[in-house]
């Protein structure tokens, strides 16, 4: 089977890194859970299970491995592990004092990868990518006629998560965030694992609450501006990503979505912001702040849908 497009060089059926994952740490549990009286010895095995699940995870997510090479990585690990932890058994007859092996170990291995997380992650994240799309229009093609091949609605399973897809722009993105930001729009950086904590604080206003990033063909947003609405629970956003084809003029194409948004509270615990049915009112207000643009608006053959196209470079 071929590797995922993302996928580096190397192994991919069975996954190395999560075989090692499960032999290491699995064995290591088979070593101190040995020690450890009746039912305390279920412990290593969560850890080791957890340790092996996330970076499992984080290899599908970014598209390092298809799923079947995690389950085979995995399962060969095991397979490995029964073999040692048969052999230790067996040959080992002395117990250990084991509190601080353990705590060695696991404080190690925290520390390690506090170490070097921060360090690493850009590096890893850029490996992992997706390409650069490899079909090409002709930039007055696109203007013309073109713009209709290009995706309408973002494609979800859930159909309440299709968002439509109605603005198309050519050009840097600079001229469209300055004339929103005159107009009061605030560009909102992509959510950090800390400001998403604060969608657990119901004490927090809706209006301090980060809008949670959305991703068009595995990529977040490259801009996301916002602008309070006519509620204090509601918002108007412009969403823009890299568009999946390229201009043959070099300049960067993009394709976006104007939305409503409602912060709502699925549980006491939780809330975040929803999209919300709005006739029109934020595609009218974006496209009026940008109406000195050079721009052209047409209904979309496939549902009627009208897409504003903006040309923002020479």
């Amino acid at each position: 089977m071929p590797r995922p497009p993302t996928a580096l060089d190397g192994f991919g059926f069975p996954s190395i890194p999560v075989t090692m994952l499960t032999i290491v740490f699995g064995f290591f549990a088979v070593l101190i859970a040995r020690e450890m009286p009746g039912r305390q010895r279920v412990w290593p095995y969560l850890v080791a299970g957890v340790a092996v699940a996330l970076p499992g995870f984080a290899r599908l997510y970014f598209g390092a491995h298809w799923l079947s090479d995690i389950v085979g990585g995995a399962l060969f690990g095991i397979l490995w592990l029964l073999v040692l932890g048969i052999a230790y058994r067996r040959h080992i007859g002395r117990s250990f004092w084991m509190r601080p092996v353990a705590t060695v170990f696991y404080v190690s291995f925290a520390i390690a990868a506090l170490w070097h997380a921060p360090r690493s992650i850009d590096d890893v994240l850029a490996q992992f990518a997706p390409p650069l799309p490899t079909r090409q229009l002709a930039t007055e093609d696109w203007w013309h006629r073109e713009w209709q091949t290009l995706p309408v609605h973002r494609n979800e399973r859930d159909p309440s998560r299709r968002w439509p897809l109605d603005v198309q722009i050519a050009g840097p993105l600079a001229p469209v965030r300055a004339r929103l930001e005159a107009q009061g729009w605030v560009s909102q950086p992509q959510a950090t694992w800390v400001a998403t904590l604060g969608l657990l604080d119901p004490k927090r206003r809706a209006a301090l609450q980060p809008v949670l990033p959305a991703t068009l063909g595995a990529e977040a947003e490259t801009l996301l501006m916002r602008r309070p609405g006519s509620r204090p629970d509601t918002i108007h956003v412009l969403r823009v990503w890299r568009a999946p084809a390229l201009l043959d003029s070099g300049q960067p194409l993009w394709i976006g979505t104007m939305q409503t948004l409602r912060f709502v509270r699925p549980t006491p615990a939780f809330g975040l912001w929803m999209p919300q049915p709005d006739d029109g009112e934020t595609h009218a207000r974006v496209s009026a702040v940008l109406n000195d643009l050079q721009r052209a608006e047409s209904e979309h053959p496939d549902g009627g849908l009208p897409v504003l196209r903006l040309r923002t470079g020479k």
